[in-house]
């Protein structure tokens, strides 16, 4: 079978079910809030073709884990996120940058992976942190109006990878994961009008659990060019619960009433996701990599058996792009920067649901770190990324769901370790 016929057999299929509308469900709108790896961040996440990063390639394109010489491969990233984020108004880009080394810095054990390599095939496991969005504050209202929300959406994927050689040149792998998503949140709203109040509180919890798989294939062309290609089908949910309350008071003349769902069912699924890279690498010397990462659409309710205290969700297919560079300076010093794209895949929200609906946000980022070899075993990595934007959000302001400004920008320092046996 020529290249090319055994890479459509893999894409083709993908293709067909990623486009056709079904199970494409996820918990976040934006899928690039965390970049994974050390060399793969440092590459803008341009990373489907390429191998030598334990913490990142059973995520990328488990194919590629059989490509990474030597008997075992170990690496860890630590990732230190700052985000400036307003709700209700307009970010100021242009001060942004200057806030950069102000306030609190949240440490995120990003990924990390150990990889065996027994010549015919490789194994390993990884852990990931790819999910993490946080916000404190007060949300703009009117001048009778004060609404505060609270919230931390994560995830933590934990799992095995395998992959193996069918040629000299060809390489399929599957990364199988247990996923594990919390989220909270909590609103106060207060609307003050003649002679009387409302006010309304808000709690919402869920937890949930997921069997993500991740197929790849990677394919040598060459001395220096290689594609890869790798495929995440709709998850499987293994568990979902969550709980609800709220509560609105009417001051004058008194009256409350109330919302409760104890241990109700929710749905949570980990998106479906297609990604096809190319890449150009001359070892010691340079590499050129670039991603197209491409994600389905669906519709559904978190909280289906409690549509009072569901979140409305819409997703629409959206593709993402990432372009990487790294150059070495030294033998032992290398230079990495790159680009990418973090594009909502929310359908823009509306007034008329009366329920929450996603964040769409349009988001735009770059990269660039170094890496020094410290000894033929060891490397280390510093640098960090950004990632910034704006678009609308739903939130609680005066006792009603309505759609507001947001934007946002994410400052993040990397600091990551591999050591190679």
């Amino acid at each position: 079978m020529s290249s090319f016929a055994l890479t459509l057999s893999f894409l083709l299929p993908c293709l067909s079910v990623l486009f056709s509308g079904s199970s494409a469900w996820g918990a976040y709108a934006n899928y690039n809030n965390v970049l994974l790896g050390e060399r793969a961040a440092g590459l803008g996440g341009a990373y489907t073709a390429l191998a030598a990063d334990p913490a990142a390639t059973p995520y990328y394109n488990p194919a590629t884990t059989i490509l990474q010489e030597g008997s075992s491969f170990s690496g860890t990233v630590s990732v230190y996120d700052k985000s400036e984020t307003t709700i209700g108004t307009a970010g100021d880009f242009s001060s942004s940058a200057a806030r950069m080394n102000r306030g609190f810095f949240r440490a995120i054990p990003s990924s990390g992976g150990t990889i065996l390599n027994f010549k015919t095939f490789a194994a390993g496991i990884s852990i990931l942190h790819p999910d993490y969005d946080l916000y404190n504050g007060e949300i703009q209202g009117e001048s009778n109006t004060k609404s505060t929300l609270n919230y931390i959406d994560q995830s933590l994927w934990v799992g095995g990878t395998f992959s193996t050689r069918l040629s000299e040149v060809d390489a399929v792998g599957i990364s199988l994961y247990y996923t594990a998503r919390t989220y909270q949140r909590s609103v106060d709203d207060h609307l003050s009008s003649a002679g009387s109040a409302t006010i309304t509180t808000e709690e919402k919890n869920l937890t949930s659990n997921n069997l993500v798989a991740i197929l790849g294939y990677h394919r040598q062309l060459g001395d220096k060019w290689a594609v890869g290609v790798s495929y995440r089908p709709p998850s499987v949910q293994v568990a979902g619960e969550g709980t609800y309350y709220k509560s609105t008071t009417v001051v004058s003349p008194f009256s409350t009433s109330e919302i409760y769902h104890g241990s109700t069912r929710a749905v949570t699924h980990v998106p479906q996701k297609l990604a096809v890279g190319v890449a150009r690498e001359v070892p010691n010397s340079h590499t050129l990599s670039f991603d197209v990462s491409f994600y389905g659409a669906d519709t559904y309710l978190d909280f289906p058996e409690a549509p009072d205290a569901a979140d409305d969700l819409h997703y629409h297919q959206v593709a993402n792009f990432a372009l990487g560079y790294e150059q070495f300076v030294r033998p032992w010093l290398s230079l990495r920067g790159g680009i990418f794209t973090n594009l909502s895949s929310a359908d823009s929200p509306s007034d008329l649901s009366g329920l929450r609906q996603m964040d769409q946000l349009s988001l735009y980022g770059w990269s660039a770190n170094f890496c020094i070899r410290a000894h033929e075993q060891t490397t280390f990595t510093f640098g960090g990324y950004y990632e910034g934007g704006s678009g609308l959000s739903t939130q609680l302001v005066g006792n009603a769901i309505r759609v507001t400004t947001k934007s946002q920008q994410i400052f993040t320092m990397l600091v990551g370790t591999g050591f190679h046996f």
